[in-house]
């Protein structure tokens, strides 16, 4: 891939489109069973079984503030691995979308004070496309809860890189 285009997995949550940058996608995954986690963060659904490893749910409706939806068969989990893998459920996945890095823009040019989540922002097939910065998503939640080596760690590491 050149190095002038983007790769992003495109998925959608109440109808807006967002992006995660594709290397630390690991897969995407049917919808399955969430177990539940005692005391565990708002933010935190429970736990799944991929392949044998549990992963902690990040609940990304109320990350975002959107309203809470029940877990509907035709949604997706997104796998982000690293060094502390994670998943998320979203409504549906677009695709893997290849874009010029020209046609990206930074958040605070469109949407101010969302660069605490976003790495920035273009336009496919006239809708807009919100890309999350991995590393952000953890900013300001106490993962340390479910991964005990986050605790005490610099607010600028990236669980997202192995």
């Amino acid at each position: 891939m050149p190095d002038n285009t983007y790769q992003t997995l495109v998925f959608s949550l109440e109808e807006q489109l967002y992006g995660l940058p594709l290397q630390p996608v690991e897969r995407v995954l049917r919808a399955v069973e969430v177990t539940g986690l005692p005391d565990a963060p708002e933010h935190i659904l429970g736990l799944i079984n991929d392949r044998g490893r549990q992963l902690p749910v990040l609940d990304m409706r109320r990350r975002l503030s959107l309203p809470t939806c029940p877990v509907l068969p035709e949604h997706r989990i997104i796998v982000v691995g690293g060094k502390f893998p994670f998943c998320f459920f979203v409504d549906a996945v677009t695709g893997v979308i290849h874009f010029q890095r020209n046609a990206f823009r930074t958040p605070n040019e469109i949407y101010p004070g969302m660069e605490r989540f976003l790495s920035g922002i273009f336009t496919w097939n006239d809708a807009t496309v919100l890309v999350f910065d991995c590393n952000m998503l953890f900013a300001g939640l106490q993962m340390g809860t479910i991964w005990p080596e986050l605790q005490n760690t610099p607010a600028q590491m990236n669980p997202c890189q192995p």
